[in-house]
């Protein structure tokens, strides 16, 4: 008998904007998910054992990040797929490595040579509900405050939050886990977002070129930096994109190449993408915004320009 599954994920806000392209994926593919409550991402740990108390040992959940999550197979498929790797917890994998002790890095590097995707990351966990509550409330036993104080005594390695304790709970001996090497059910594009067209087709369904593999959710992780790739990625899923579910002024600051707060590695539009947004009559509005602002400016240069003209003309002709 397969056990049921459910689908959650967190938010301060169950009606957030930037859930709606989760939502409407899920709705795409048949799934139902449940919203949890979610104030920090340190508050996803205790919030998911919450919701984990109301529900059966022997179910099986899926949890996923809210912003830069999209579903792309059906819940029989996920389940299939999660019981295809005999495990109890598996979590995704990725291809960098962030928010990690050095050591738990290492580990990584020592256990998952020649993988893909090595790295564990917290976007996207499936398992069933016992060993997940397990999991969580040995997380929820360890003195957090000192760990963060270990973690930031070192340099370039991210900040220290959810990430972090199920990288360093993997580590620890009879852990549950594992993690999803290869991109075969989830697949966190943290270096495919740079380039879809190389890592990505559409054809029947959406494809890892990388690993020849199908994944069910895929997860785009830094939303307002790599918001160009998810939003294209949205659109080739068949996902209609409208005012009510992206956010035009973020999308449009890539276009224009000036994303606040970002240092480098602005994604440019995907010209379909673009094609498809110049459909858009937000999109246009910001478009004309932006050529009457610069004519505006122009304007104001040419006139200050002609006044110091006149002015010169006036007091220091010979």
């Amino acid at each position: 008998m397969i056990p049921k599954v459910r689908f959650v994920t967190w938010s301060s806000d169950p009606d957030d904007k930037r859930l709606k392209l989760l939502k409407e994926s899920a709705n795409k593919t048949n799934i139902n998910i449940d919203v949890i409550p979610c104030i920090s991402l340190m508050d996803k740990i205790s919030s998911l054992l919450t919701y984990l108390d109301k529900v059966n040992d022997e179910d099986i959940i899926c949890s996923t990040d809210g912003y830069d999550v999209l579903y792309v197979q059906r819940p029989d498929q996920i389940t299939t797929s999660f019981l295809g790797f005999k495990t109890e917890i598996l979590i995704s994998g990725e291809c960098y490595c962030s928010h990690h002790f050095p050591e738990t890095k290492k580990y990584f590097q020592k256990l998952h040579k020649e993988t893909t995707y090595p790295y564990l990351c917290s976007g996207l966990i499936i398992g069933y509900a016992l060993a997940l509550k397990s999991m969580l409330k040995e997380m929820l036993s360890w003195n957090w405050y000192s760990l963060e104080q270990k973690f930031n005594k070192y340099q370039n390695i991210g900040s220290f939050n959810d990430q972090t304790l199920f990288g360093l709970y993997f580590t620890k001996p009879n852990n549950r886990i594992e993690i999803d090497t290869e991109g075969k059910l989830f697949w966190t594009m943290t270096k495919a977002r740079f380039d879809i067209d190389e890592h990505v087709s559409f054809e029947s369904q959406l494809k890892n070129n990388i690993n020849n593999t199908f994944p069910g959710i895929i997860h785009v992780p830094y939303i307002r930096k790599y918001y160009p790739a998810f939003i294209y990625i949205a659109y080739k899923l068949g996902l209609k994109i409208s005012n009510n579910n992206i956010d035009f002024d973020l999308l449009f600051s890539h276009y224009t190449q000036e994303v606040p707060n970002i240092d480098k590695h602005v994604l440019k539009l995907h010209p379909d993408l673009l094609k498809e947004l110049k459909k858009n009559p937000c999109f246009l509005f910001l478009i004309s915004r932006r050529i009457i602002n610069n004519f505006y400016v122009c304007a104001r240069k040419w006139l200050g320009l002609q006044r110091r003209r006149l002015i010169s003309l006036i007091f220091f002709k010979e």
